[in-house]
């Protein structure tokens, strides 16, 4: 896997994915700006450093998480949690879109 990359995460949607923890948070702003659109009224730049493990190829993600994705049954790349220090130390940065209350 070549990153910087693209990823769907099923609870906030797209994000782009590095490698490395304590990332630059300008390069990482950078980034999305060149390789997303900018949310219209501007956007908090949001970053989660994880660990997880990729799978270049899977069928049936349940067997491996048990909650499987829309691509369930068919093949796939795939990314899964993984336990600290146990998987690739992975930033996932994305536009976290502020919404103004309506009265």
């Amino acid at each position: 896997m070549e990153y910087p990359t693209n990823i769907v995460n099923e609870d906030y949607g797209w994000h782009r994915i590095h490698q490395g923890h304590g990332l630059d948070r300008d390069m990482l702003r950078a980034d999305l700006a060149e390789h997303s659109y900018e949310p219209r009224g501007g956007g908090e730049l949001a970053v989660d450093e994880v660990w997880m493990t990729f799978h270049p190829r899977v069928k049936n993600c349940s067997s491996f998480d048990g909650f499987g994705c829309d691509n369930e049954g068919e093949w796939h790349a795939h990314w899964f949690a993984a336990k600290e220090g146990e998987g690739d130390a992975l930033t996932l940065a994305y536009w976290e879109i502020t919404v103004e209350a309506k009265p």
